[in-house]
């Protein structure tokens, strides 16, 4: 749930604009790029922006996208396993 206006604001016009992003991703979206204008991938800086604008802790949110990426690693390590498999069986 976002608790910041501008963020819901900027979500809103997101989905409008992009029709085929479920609700989720169109927040997504609009917090990737608020955190882009903070010029930083730092996951403290970006973690600090996100709780500052849904009214949430730092550190639930850092876990949360430490938790999100771990997901992603793993996704494509065993995409790239299973590849290498294919290949091996041919």
């Amino acid at each position: 749930m976002v608790k910041n206006k501008h963020l819901t604001d900027w979500s809103c016009i997101l989905s409008k604009q992009m029709p085929h992003l479920s609700i989720p991703q169109a927040i997504g979206l609009a917090t990737w790029s608020c955190v882009v204008m903070t010029q930083s991938s730092s996951l403290t800086q970006v973690s600090h922006l996100i709780a500052q604008l849904n009214g949430e802790k730092p550190n639930t949110v850092r876990q949360r996208l430490i938790k999100c990426h771990c997901q992603r690693i793993q996704t494509r390590l065993m995409r790239k396993v299973s590849q290498v498999i294919a290949r091996s069986i041919r």
